[in-house]
């Protein structure tokens, strides 16, 4: 009986490990061949021809840490994914807030078209944008200059505006995501806390500040530390709206390793290879200091 059983057990388990195998492949092909094959990449001065051999070692992380360009995207990418987080963050609770209420009429509909931008591509999107915000025949300047709030065009792609129009777009096509996250938390807290809280006296402000902010303390750390790495991986925006430009005033990691890979006379992958490393690390710092954050908080 006993070996019959280990027997059952083993087929369980092997049964197991096939429906598994294709994601394993997929994992193995797409994920970590992918990253192993960067790292390889990055010891190398290559240009995509033939297989490397011009093994230059560390080199490249040494020419990355001097080099202003890769410092000027990196910049720009934390700029854009602190910004991003505390605008879409604190709004998305609020309308979450807001949808929660079951006394609200319509509110699925309401739901399902804040929503709706998160499942459209983000690359349509931007290019949608892109000629809505031109300043000579794009409808947006025309409305505004109608209706007398403006006397002149506004380059919204322009050296001063570009980032910050990038990242109210990106924030508005992904506000129903974290919505979505927020309403998710709000429905764990219990009813009968704020229905005590309302026989106690305390108003709408109080509940808010005594009950829900507490009570989502632990999911804002996730949804928080998520969104901002999320936010670090912009490239779709950038790419269609300003190509990192004017003058690079927008140019982030991704792109900037894109134009080392594809765009320049001079193709470096191992170079693109390097950086992309680097800031893999730095993503992996952040999840790292996210576990931590987590358990302290929970």
């Amino acid at each position: 009986d006993r070996v019959r059983i280990m027997h059952k057990k083993k087929n369980i388990y092997m049964w197991c490990y096939i429906f598994l195998l294709p994601t394993i492949i997929m994992y193995l092909l797409f994920s970590l061949w992918p990253m192993i094959a960067t790292f390889y990449f990055s010891l190398f001065h290559w240009d995509g021809v033939g297989w490397p051999t011009d093994y230059v070692g560390l080199q490249n992380y040494s020419t990355l840490v001097h080099d202003p360009y890769f410092w000027n995207a990196f910049k720009n990418t934390f700029f854009y994914a602190i910004v991003q987080n505390l605008i879409k963050l604190p709004l998305a609770l609020i309308i979450a807030i807001i949808l929660n209420n079951s006394r609200l009429k319509g509110r699925t509909i309401y739901r399902v078209l804040i929503f709706l931008p998160v499942v459209t591509p983000t690359a349509v999107i931007g290019l949608v944008f892109r000629l809505l915000l031109n300043p000579f025949f794009g409808p947006v300047n025309g409305i505004l200059q109608n209706i007398h709030l403006i006397s002149q065009p506004i380059d919204w792609l322009g050296p001063s505006l570009a980032m910050w129009t990038i990242i109210i777009v990106s924030t508005w096509q992904v506000f129903g995501r974290y919505m979505i996250y927020w309403m998710a938390g709000l429905q764990t807290i219990p009813n009968e806390l704020y229905e005590a809280a309302s026989i106690d006296g305390a108003n709408a402000l109080q509940r808010f500040l005594y009950i829900t902010l507490p009570m989502l303390k632990k999911i804002a750390v996730v949804i928080t530390l998520f969104g901002f790495v999320f936010a670090l991986r912009v490239f779709d925006f950038v790419k269609v709206m300003t190509d990192g430009g004017p003058s690079f005033r927008t140019d982030v990691v991704s792109t900037y390793i894109y134009r080392l890979a594809f765009e320049d006379s001079n193709i470096r992958i191992g170079f693109a290879s390097a950086v992309a490393m680097f800031f893999v690390m730095v993503l992996v710092s952040i999840g790292i200091i996210q576990q931590i954050i987590r358990r302290r908080t929970s």
